[in-house]
């Protein structure tokens, strides 16, 4: 499956991702999606590749090592390290990488600033605090019914179309097939709309997802918290968003919102 297919300046490549079976890869291909290469290869995660500004053979991806059981399945993936992939020498090179947190969503300007999501990264084989045991015991029979409710209410929209309750009605299904299309990417989402407080556009991730640009000395800097995606323009600007609402940062740093709408899991700048 091809999937997160990205041109380059000039239009005459594309950068994509390749899934295999508990594995992805990075690959190049023309414009007309013809001659096809894997670019990477290993146990890994390879995802979100950009095109660096003003390189016509230079790609930048967020890459985790994959962890397998005796019996060959994927059972951990190790935190994304930003890569870049050098194709005119067919060299991959590691440019950055932290054992705690996810570098995500890598990209590059023309200056050799680059810009990237942070977010803590957590080992699956983390021992959780006691009280989480005995939360889960005294929480298992509500969620063993909510979950008998859903299957009862799938099968319900299914052969129906409508829902078990009338709350919300064909708005509200739609708005749960969306929640569905970004689960696992919005830990947070279903809580923060629920409970968006004073603000009437919510960030649906954790304030740890932070926007985070590199200079070309090393100096970070946190341009923006509960980021979920972001894209450069070519005037220098960025757009980014909150999952519910689109940001404009502009190059002098001040920030306006474009758009607010429910639950933007993804944003393309085309300019």
């Amino acid at each position: 499956r091809v999937r997160e297919v990205i041109s380059d300046e000039k239009g005459e490549r594309l950068a994509c991702v390749f899934d295999h079976r508990g594995y992805s890869t990075i690959a190049v291909m023309r414009a007309d999606g013809s001659e096809p290469s894997e670019a990477t290869e290993g146990d890994s995660s390879d995802m979100a590749p950009s095109w660096v500004q003003g390189a016509s053979d230079r790609v930048l991806f967020q890459s985790a090592g994959i962890g397998r059981n005796a019996a060959g399945m994927a059972i951990a993936r190790g935190p994304f390290a930003i890569h870049e992939l050098d194709l005119g020498a067919s060299e991959v090179k590691t440019i950055l990488e932290d054992e705690k947190s996810d570098l995500m969503s890598p990209k590059m300007d023309s200056r050799g600033q680059l810009f990237y999501i942070q977010r803590p990264w957590k080992s699956p084989f983390a021992k959780p605090p006691w009280w989480r045991g005995v939360l889960d015991f005294l929480l298992f029979p509500f969620r063993l019914l909510f979950a008998l409710f859903q299957f009862l209410n799938f099968f319900t929209v299914r052969y129906t179309g409508k829902t078990l309750t009338n709350s919300g009605g064909a708005q509200q299904r739609e708005a749960d097939l969306k929640q569905m299309m970004i689960w696992g990417n919005m830990i947070d989402a279903r809580q923060a709309a629920r409970n968006p407080g004073n603000d009437d556009a919510p960030d649906l991730v954790p304030k740890d997802w932070e926007l985070v640009c590199r200079d070309h000395t090393g100096t970070t800097s946190t341009l923006a918290r509960g980021v979920l995606s972001f894209d450069l323009c070519s005037d220098g600007s960025l757009l980014y968003t909150n999952g519910s609402a689109v940001y404009l940062r502009s190059g002098d740093g001040k920030t306006e919102r474009v758009v607010k709408d429910g639950l933007i899991s993804k944003v393309i700048a085309l300019a």
